[in-house]
């Protein structure tokens, strides 16, 4: 959806998690960056947990993944 706004083609690389353990390691304690890593790992290929938090939050309703990326088109080109 980014790539079509802006028009550019756009490639994704996976870090390696224990490059990004290593890294991480560097600005959070290592038991915090395992507990992100295996929270995203468990995650992988599962649903996307939907909340109604913005709605409660805002008053509004949130936005769709288009029109985020509408609202920040400056920040990627």
């Amino acid at each position: 959806m980014i790539a079509t706004a802006i028009g550019r083609t756009l490639t994704f690389e996976e870090i390696p998690a224990s490059v990004v353990r290593e890294q991480m390691s560097n600005f959070v304690p290592l038991a915090i960056v395992d507990a992100v890593l295996n929270r995203l790992a468990e995650s992988v290929g599962g649903p996307a947990e939907v909340s109604g938090a913005v709605r409660e939050l805002t008053g509004r309703a949130p936005l769709t993944f288009d029109e985020w990326v509408a609202d920040h088109l400056p920040d990627f080109r």
